[in-house]
């Protein structure tokens, strides 16, 4: 038994997450609240090293009036590239784990220094075992509902093992052009077929959400 994995993301009309080395915001403010409201359902909010090198996010539920608990925040860094100062590693606003490779044990002190929970895993191939990963997540941690934000190298790992139970896209009404850094960032070994199960238009920004459940083939 493996949590269920839920992905939120939002993209642009031509299929990109952001431009290289820019902070992009697609979202507008409606879709920003349809993100925190999933954040509150959740156990756990989980992103790989490169959107907390690129963003340093604080995965926490900012809605307004919100005075609910703070879900879990879950980096997964294989090679440790994210600084321990990062905001998604104060510990004092949400509990966080560093999800690693086996590799790195003894790594880790400056992490654990902050409060940071690590839990260490095998890898498979060049990736990380994820499937290892969120079993012990649920395991240990007891987090059986997790919300995956990014990025596209996270999100392609987690289809190529299998994973994902559900994808959540936001379309946003903008194009960034041939200079974008697309969603899926891993080449697949086949499609992946997904099933549509909802969609809703957002009249007022122009965004077109739909709700995807990827069918795997043994």
């Amino acid at each position: 038994m493996k949590p269920e994995i839920i992905t939120f993301t939002t993209i642009s009309l031509d299929g990109g997450i952001s431009r290289p080395g820019e902070k992009t915001r697609l979202s507008s403010s409606r879709d920003f609240e349809r993100q925190h409201l999933l954040r509150s359902m959740v156990d756990a909010v989980m992103v790989g090293a490169n959107t907390v090198l690129i963003d340093d996010p604080l995965l926490t539920v900012r809605l307004p009036g919100y005075s609910g608990r703070q879900p879990w925040r879950i980096v997964i860094d294989s090679r440790l590239r994210t600084s321990p100062e990062a905001r998604v590693y104060d510990t004092s606003k949400a509990p966080t784990i560093l999800v690693t490779s086996n590799e790195n044990k003894g790594k880790v002190s400056g992490y654990e220094a902050r409060g940071v929970r690590v839990v260490f895993v095998n890898k498979q191939g060049e990736w990380l075992d994820l499937d290892e990963a969120v079993r012990k997540l649920m395991d240990e941690y007891g987090i059986r509902k997790i919300l995956v934000e990014g990025g596209g190298v996270l999100i392609g790992t987690l289809l190529m093992q299998g994973l994902i139970d559900e994808l959540i896209v936001t379309i946003s009404p903008v194009l960034l052009g041939k200079n974008k850094t697309p969603y899926i960032r891993v080449e697949l070994d086949k499609p992946i077929k997904l099933l549509l199960e909802k969609a809703e238009i957002d009249r007022v920004t122009g965004e077109i959400t739909l709700h995807y459940r990827p069918v795997y083939t043994a």
